[in-house]
């Protein structure tokens, strides 16, 4: 049995603490999510020492260790299943609760982790729209676990040592491939990567098999361990390469507090084993697996501002509690019946049974009822309860997905089309990210005479020749073809650039490169940059969903419905990218105006008196996610590009036919 450490439950409770407050939105913990690596550690550490001891005494038993897993987690876990089902059943829209299905039935498997690395991309919009998506570190330390334990007791059957080896090198391999991915501008996909985080739980695992003990200098490594443990959420910021290099201080951190100790009377010790610290420990699980459920509910329902977080958060604290003392304990330590293997394995089984089957049939059959068929407005808004933008096939055609718009997911090559000029048609290139694909719509509506090349991928910006802002194949081809096929020719009458212009590619000199090059070659009066625009905190067509109903299909107002949504929603950029849009949009404006180059600001085109236009006076949604446009939203943003004055001359000065406003 290994001897309980009150100083490990003191630093579970340091670490859900920033976890909590950055997750609620609070801006000085920009790094909170790092308090996640820390659990990694702590868990690594102590599974690690149980099954060596285990092994070591000829006592291992792979069904004991399963069903110690089981008991710790499942109990409550499966309350949040059941939790998160019922209120996406009761409030959330149709096609969120297919999601949230599918989230269950993932988590379940313990592959939350795969499923929103496959899930979450850069039309992601809101991580509030992804009510389990904090199940994802669950489930790495289980897959974790479903190969440790059998890896390790095979190594020991030949000797300690290789053991020791065995795991050292796949916490190795582990961390280059986080260094790898972390390091690369492939965006985020070594977040959620189980390889990219096993070293985590392998360093602590390392500690404890190695049985590290550090005797002397005891204080001031644990004071120095603490501090860099209680530095790093403030410190580190969204856009740090993570997990690789920005989490290395607080995991190295948490290993040398865990393996430094004495005999508990050190300062830090009795800090870390305060009651109230130690109690926090001990309900750290029910606070993650409730938090986040709590919070994604609360902002669905518009009980998630400035005045409203600290009673979600006290709310969250409450259930917790509750959840901890009449469900996690009960199940875990109660009478020997309840806690027999067939009892347990009986009652888990007839709950996932559970929600297996009859969340899977509703979908199916929303699934198989999904439409955008509508005849007015409301109906067309309504239409996002049942199915997404992108699912209904609206992507596709507006953003021309697939053939001049590329995504990880799909063919990395463009359709011929989308670069090969037209004889007896104006041309016009539009050329940049998915900001520039979310254009695709209104400018081919306000230039039916035109024969509009598109070049675009996600995160895909063009700046200078053979410089990649992502490592997508997809994003080579289109570097190729526009500075190989595209800007040589002399045959395009109007290019257009969008794009979600970064502080990286004005750093580097890259998107001047660019503006260079256009005024170089005698493009530059026949060129519009269209620049980056604010992002949102959650998604827009569910707010719009939510909001209309509660108004009348007959009676509502775009107005009232402009002003609900800016109720709710609010801009997100500077928390999820540390970078100042409005400062940005300034800078490659004056580099746009130095090169003869007309600029147009997308921030100031999105702009109301209500703060945000979300909903067009003909009571048209303008986004579906938390930042890109539909198709009506793309026509009304390019009319008010063309409405621009400086825009007009450039227009007039092109070839481009016919321009409808």
């Amino acid at each position: 049995m290994i001897r309980y450490r009150s100083d490990i439950d003191g630093l579970r409770a340091l670490s859900i603490a920033p976890v909590l407050l950055f997750h609620a939105g609070y801006s000085f913990v920009s790094g909170g999510f790092v308090g996640v690596d820390t659990f990694f550690v702590i868990s690594g550490y102590l599974i690690t020492s149980m099954i060596s001891r285990e092994i070591a005494e000829g006592q291992f038993s792979f069904g004991r260790f399963y069903m110690r897993r089981a008991r710790r987690l499942l109990p409550a876990l499966i309350c949040v299943y059941a939790a998160v089902l019922a209120f996406s059943w009761l409030y959330d829209t149709q096609y969120n609760f297919q999601s949230a299905v599918q989230q269950v039935f993932a988590s379940i498997f313990y592959a939350s982790n795969i499923y929103y690395l496959v899930h979450i991309d850069y039309f992601a919009g809101d991580s509030f729209d992804f009510i389990l998506l904090h199940t994802w570190s669950l489930s790495i330390e289980e897959q974790f676990y479903l190969i440790f334990p059998a890896a390790i007791w095979l190594a020991y059957k030949i000797s300690q040592g290789q053991a020791r080896s065995l795991l050292v090198l796949a916490t190795l391999a582990s961390l280059a491939f986080s260094a790898y991915l972390s390091l690369s501008t492939s965006n985020g996909g070594e977040y959620y990567h189980s390889f990219s985080r096993f070293w985590e739980l392998g360093i602590g695992g390392c500690a404890a098999l190695f049985q590290v003990r550090i005797t002397k200098g005891v204080t001031p490594i644990r004071l120095a361990s603490v501090l860099v443990i209680l530095a790093a959420p403030f410190l580190i910021q969204p856009h740090f390469p993570f997990p690789f290099p920005a989490a290395v201080p607080s995991v190295l951190a948490t290993v040398l507090l865990i393996v430094t100790r004495d005999d508990g009377t050190d300062l830090v010790t009795r800090g870390l084993s305060w009651p109230v610290l130690v109690y926090v420990g001990k309900i750290s699980y029910s606070l993650y697996i409730w938090h986040w459920v709590v919070f994604v509910a609360a902002r669905k329902m518009g009980y998630f501002d400035g005045y409203t977080i600290p009673l979600v958060i006290l709310l969250t604290v409450v259930i917790s509690v509750l959840s901890y003392h009449l469900v996690e304990q009960p199940l875990r330590y109660s009478q020997p019946g309840l806690r027999s293997h067939k009892a347990m394995l009986s009652y888990f089984a007839a709950a996932m049974s559970l929600f297996i089957a009859l969340p899977l049939g509703q979908a199916w059959t929303a699934e198989h009822s999904a439409s955008l068929d509508y005849t007015t407005s409301y109906e067309k808004i309504m239409a996002f309860d049942r199915v997404g933008f992108r699912e209904s096939g609206e992507l596709d055609l507006a953003y021309r997905g697939g053939d001049c718009f590329l995504e990880p997911n799909t063919p990395q090559t463009f359709a011929e089309d989308c670069y090969t000029l037209s004889d007896d048609r104006p041309n016009i290139a539009l050329i940049g990210d998915s900001n520039a694909a979310h254009l695709s719509a209104g400018v081919r509506f306000s230039f039916p005479d035109a024969h509009v090349l598109q070049l675009s991928g996600s995160n895909c910006i063009i700046t200078a020749p053979g410089v990649l802002t992502r490592d997508m194949d997809g994003c080579r081809e289109e570097n190729r073809l526009f500075f190989e096929n595209i800007l040589p020719s002399n045959e395009i009458d109007l290019y257009i650039f969008s794009a979600r212009w970064s502080r990286s590619v004005l750093r580097n000199g890259g998107f001047e490169q660019l503006l260079m090059s256009l005024e170089e070659r005698g493009l530059a009066d026949k060129t519009i940059i269209v620049g980056r625009q604010v992002y949102f905190s959650q998604a827009v067509a569910n707010q719009a969903v939510y909001n209309l109903r509660t108004m009348s299909p007959d009676a509502w107002e775009p107005e009232e419905l402009n002003r609900a949504l800016n109720d709710v929603i609010s801009p997100a950029e500077e928390l999820h990218t540390g970078e100042d849009v409005y400062a940005m949009d300034e800078t490659i404006a004056r580099l746009a105006l130095k090169h003869g180059i007309v600029y147009v600001s997308a921030l100031k085109l999105q702009r109301h008196p209500d703060g945000i236009e979300f909903v067009s006076p003909e009571g048209e949604l303008l986004y579906w996610d938390a930042g890109h446009l539909t198709t009506a939203g793309a026509r009304r943003r390019v009319s008010q590009i063309i409405s621009q004055k400086n825009v007009s001359e450039v227009l007039g000065r092109a070839d481009v036919g016919k321009v409808r406003y």
